[in-house]
């Protein structure tokens, strides 16, 4: 009988192991489950870049010159022509510097290519530039190729395809910007997003996006200032860059980047 006590003692211990290790493996799918579809959220905004998604095999990089800080910033701060900004003659030397940001697939998983959405998104109040009155450029390059080619002629930002307020993907950047403790949400009566670019980037490459903005040269009201623009030339070159009176003199264009990974953005034109 004692015999048959222990043995019965043994098979309850072996049981009891036995379910505390299914619990685990059950516990532990769960939670890589969720890690993979959950939103990352990082509460500051320490870069104007921002991740949604599944982030263990991306890899971003992110330059434009100027220190960190919570918005991308416009190269110069006054109205330009498009001939200027982007440079005229057979050189096409642009006379701005582009936001540039690469998107790099570090996984080496040849089934592991990552959808992803570039967007670019504006938080506007009564101080901001409207995006009706930024002009863009966008050069995109695969790899490490050198040549870029244009994905986006040069326009207006709002002609961008829109990410409209009513989609999922809409309520993930406006919920993730709320996250953000040091952004102060509130102060901004509108969030809008433009898509940038819908991809693909294979295991083991990269994309490279050159974003240029600028303030449309209409914007300037002076004679003497559209004069300038008109032969090409920036204020600043002629002298007279205080001479110019518009309606984005003060105002900031508080615009991020952000970058849906693998979410059902893809999905949505």
């Amino acid at each position: 009988m004692e015999q048959d006590f222990e043995s019965k003692s043994d098979i309850r211990s072996y049981l009891f192991y036995v379910i505390i290790f299914v619990a685990i493996l059950i516990v532990g799918a769960i939670t890589g489950t969720y890690a993979y579809f959950k939103v990352a959220v990082d509460d500051s905004m320490s870069s104007p870049v921002n991740i949604i998604g599944r982030t263990d095999c991306i890899n971003v990089t992110f330059e434009d010159g100027e220190p960190k800080r919570k918005f991308l910033t416009l190269d110069v701060d006054y109205p330009v022509s498009d001939a200027w900004a982007l440079g005229t003659g057979s050189e096409q030397k642009p006379n701005i510097t582009p936001v540039k940001i690469t998107v790099k697939n570090n996984c080496t998983n040849e089934q592991a290519d990552l959808n992803y959405t570039l967007a670019i998104t504006t938080l506007g109040n009564s101080n901001s530039i409207t995006d009706d009155k930024i002009r863009t450029h966008i050069k995109k390059s695969v790899g490490e190729s050198s040549t870029a080619t244009v994905l986006k002629q040069t326009d207006y930002l709002n002609t961008l395809t829109k990410i409209e307020d009513n989609s999922s993907n809409h309520k993930l950047i406006t919920d993730d910007l709320k996250a953000k403790t040091d952004l102060q949400y509130t102060n901004y009566s509108t969030v809008t997003s433009y898509q940038i670019d819908i991809g693909k980037v294979k295991s083991n490459s990269s994309n490279t996006y050159e974003i240029y903005l600028w303030i449309d040269y209409y914007e300037g009201n002076s004679a003497a200032y559209k004069n300038n623009v008109a032969s090409n030339e920036s204020p600043s070159d002629a002298g007279d860059e205080d001479q110019y009176n518009n309606s984005t003199e003060n105002k900031k264009f508080n615009s991020i980047l952000t970058l849906l990974v693998n979410t059902d953005i893809a999905e949505e034109e």
